[in-house]
């Protein structure tokens, strides 16, 4: 200890400190979205000295060129968990928003040695041997099959009103409807296939948005809400939480 000032060790265990509060986060978007829709998440979990990264899955964002037929849920949990292995990422607190809840299920269950937490952000949870479809209600599902007939060539669910999410700024209501892109329509057909329960013993969170209340979500949240070893919290905010409200959303991944 001889020769080390008293300033150098408070950098020091300081600098060590703050290494021990870095977390390393997943963000997966939902339908019709992708990586794009966590900027401001993302910007604001960095500059906190996280580590954040957000893929894209197929079909979707800047990878619209590669929608076709074949796309499906399994595809979109295999992107996340390439993009996992590839990155060599470990530690990982996994983030779904929307649709992405049933892709961070799929994802747990077949690599939950790299994870260690889920979050589910006024997401979609489908029990093993469902669909997306099989679990919204009977409206919306008939409303997006006519959809896909009529606008969506057979094969993609096409862009809803942006002001469905709940959005009401004008700016962004610009921003995301310039970026949404449709849907493959089989990632809502494929059923979710499990080996084990929802979550794989990791521990779930779920951050209800309710302002206004996301219809499609309704009937998850309250089956959620009967379960056992769910970690619920509220936030004031629309659906599309990383718009609306992305401090709630850090505040409470950060205290995670």
């Amino acid at each position: 200890m001889a020769g080390t000032s008293l300033g150098a060790l408070t950098l020091k265990h300081g600098f060590a400190a703050e290494q021990k509060k870095t977390k390393n986060f997943v963000l997966v978007h939902g339908a019709w979205s992708g990586g794009w829709c966590w900027k401001r998440l993302t910007a604001l979990l960095r500059n906190s000295g996280h580590e954040v990264s957000s893929p894209t899955c197929t079909g979707v964002g800047e990878r619209t060129h590669l929608n076709n037929k074949t796309v499906g849920l399994n595809i979109w949990i295999q992107d996340v968990v390439s993009h996992i292995e590839q990155e060599d990422l470990s530690e990982i607190i996994l983030v779904g928003s929307g649709f992405g809840g049933v892709v961070i299920t799929g994802v747990a269950d077949r690599i939950p040695e790299r994870l260690r937490q889920l979050v589910y952000l006024d997401a979609l949870v489908i029990p093993n041997g469902r669909s997306a479809f099989d679990q919204l209600p009977p409206d919306i599902v008939a409303a997006h099959l006519r959809q896909v007939e009529k606008e969506g060539n057979g094969i993609n669910i096409p862009v809803p009103s942006v002001e469905s999410f709940g959005l009401k700024n004008s700016n962004d209501l610009k921003w995301v409807a310039s970026r949404l892109k449709p849907q493959p329509v089989n990632t809502y057909k494929e059923k979710l296939i499990l080996k084990t329960s929802i979550g794989n013993k990791l521990p779930k969170v779920y951050i209800d948005c309710t302002n206004p209340p996301f219809k499609p979500l309704i009937e998850t949240k309250r089956r959620i809400k009967t379960e056992k070893n769910w970690n619920w919290r509220s936030i004031n905010s629309c659906h599309d939480a990383m718009f609306c409200a992305p401090r709630l959303v850090q505040q409470i991944l950060q205290e995670l």
